[in-house]
């Protein structure tokens, strides 16, 4: 059966360095190129790339950072016209998301991405209130986010927001504003993120205890769920036939390409679990690689073996387990039968039958997924279900 695709086309390119981010992404000023030059690249290596890529019908097509509206209208025009080129099509129901910042688009901009066939915005706002965007360094304002929810909304824009939670000093009353103030834009879809920082990250000083972090996420969940959205998966909600067809890829098994600065791609193979691969991380060295990169029959030969993996068995369960878990569906027995064999899917169903009583995991005969409590301790539930460097009996 032929699989789904999806391209990811990474803009590296901020106006600011939010202070959470931890993305290969540069501001203007940092930048070490120019953004034509960088597009440049980035069509050399689609050109070179649809070489080894089999399945060039777009399922999606995600623009993601960094700050990708900040790409002027010849600079997305040069990126279809290569993509056209090289064989790649898409048709209306093909989704092409663009990730935005407040403030960096206005409607003639937005009218004319629209005729190149962009027809849904994510909204990276993460917040309303104004001590928190000062804390994290975000640039815009909440009125500039008020303005361009106003905006894509007159529209009639397709759009989802992004909405970060348990901030340092945040409250779950301040919360609950975020949250009115959302209500009132009606967004098709909104995806909540817990912030995840390292250790001994400055912005964990005076972060909610972990009992308010779990508050936090049921007042999210309480709140989208009344207001008809349909959790699909841990950090997404949507409304009906609005989930993001781009992250489904990600999160069921399906093929992805990643073209631009560090981006990541998956591709299946019949003869093995599949291959993962990375882009170089600098524009330097990524502008190095692009130019030496000579694709040939194999895929195995083109890429530096450090950003390149043929997945094994363990590998290639651990991620279906992690990816399929964080749907709101699960793990089908029967699908994890085809891939893996009876004999693997028995032991991840015993597995499951060994944490159930913890109240992590709901088990069915014929399916698998995370309760309301496992999906807040998911980290710890995917623990049970990692099998990288365990050999599987």
């Amino acid at each position: 059966m032929k699989k789904d695709f999806g391209l990811y086309i990474h803009t590296p390119f901020c106006l600011q360095r939010c202070h959470y981010c931890d993305f290969a992404t540069f501001t203007l000023e940092e930048a070490s190129t120019n953004i034509d030059d960088y597009i440049n690249y980035l069509c050399i290596e689609i050109k070179k790339g649809s070489e080894f890529i089999e399945n060039k019908k777009l399922r999606s097509i995600y623009f993601g950072g960094g700050t990708p509206s900040l790409l002027e209208l010849a600079h997305f025009e040069k990126i279809f016209k290569e993509l056209s080129q090289n064989g790649f099509s898409r048709d209306p129901q093909t989704e092409v998301t663009l990730e935005i910042n407040p403030a960096t688009l206005d409607e003639v901009k937005i009218r004319a991405l629209k005729q190149l066939g962009v027809n849904r915005y994510s909204v990276g706002a993460q917040t309303f209130n104004a001590k928190h965007l000062k804390n994290l360094n975000r640039k815009h304002s909440a009125k500039d986010t008020i303005d361009t929810l106003s905006l894509l909304s007159e529209l009639d824009c397709n759009y989802s927001f992004d909405l970060l939670f348990a901030l340092p000093n945040q409250s779950c009353e301040e919360l609950k504003e975020d949250l009115t103030y959302l209500n009132k834009f009606n967004p098709s879809h909104i995806s909540p993120y817990y912030l995840t920082l390292p250790t001994n990250h400055f912005l964990n000083i005076n972060r909610p205890q972990e009992e308010d972090e779990i508050k936090m996420f049921g007042i999210i969940y309480d709140e989208l769920l009344d207001k008809g959205y349909s959790q699909y998966e841990i950090s997404n909600f949507s409304k009906p036939q609005k989930e993001s067809k781009h992250n489904l890829i990600y999160w069921t098994d399906q093929d992805y390409w990643g073209v631009g600065l560090s981006s990541h791609s998956y591709l299946s193979r019949e003869n093995n679990f599949g291959v993962r691969f990375s882009n170089p991380k600098t524009f330097q060295s990524y502008y190095d690689w692009v130019s030496s990169w000579q694709p040939k029959d194999s895929l195995i030969n083109d890429r530096r073996v450090e950003n390149f993996e043929i997945l094994n068995q363990a590998q290639s369960l651990t991620d279906y387990c992690h990816t399929f878990l964080r749907m709101k569906q699960g793990i089908a027995f029967d699908q994890l039968v085809d891939k893996f064999g009876p004999q693997r899917a028995g032991q991840v169903w015993q597995i499951a039958e060994s944490i159930s009583q913890s109240g992590w995991v709901v088990l069915t005969p014929d399916r698998l997924f995370l309760s309301k409590k496992g999906q807040m301790l998911s980290n710890q539930v995917f623990l049970n279900f990692t099998f990288i460097n365990k050999f599987i009996r």
